[in-house]
């Protein structure tokens, strides 16, 4: 579920971020499975590539270039992460909020 913000007559979101290296992550197995063993003789195969694919899918993040992503591994601060692609370990690590460093002035 995304999270809005307003601030200063902008609206910003928060929430899932995919990006294009997160779906090329998850249709990498997906293809080589398909194309490697077929879509009807080993149904299994590609139902694994689907869920190592959406496993690999939530490892790749993107920070704009006025931000930074807190990371925590299980819990504990690990650092600031970004601008641009970074890579947290799935299920373990985990960006607990983005730090917008624009300046605003007002």
């Amino acid at each position: 579920m995304a999270m809005i913000s307003i601030r200063a007559n902008e609206v910003t979101t928060t929430g899932v971020r995919t990006n294009v290296v997160a779906m090329g992550l998850l249709a990498a197995p997906v293809a080589t499975v398909a194309l490697w063993s077929g879509l009807t003789s080993h149904p299994w195969r590609l139902v694994a590539a689907v869920l190592l694919g959406l496993v690999l899918m939530q490892a790749p993040r993107v920070a704009r270039q006025w931000e930074r992503a807190v990371i925590l591994r299980l819990g504990k601060f690990v650092g600031l992460r970004g601008p641009g692609l970074f890579w947290v370990v799935p299920f373990v690590d985990s960006v607990s909020s983005w730090i917008d460093q624009r300046v605003i002035l007002g």
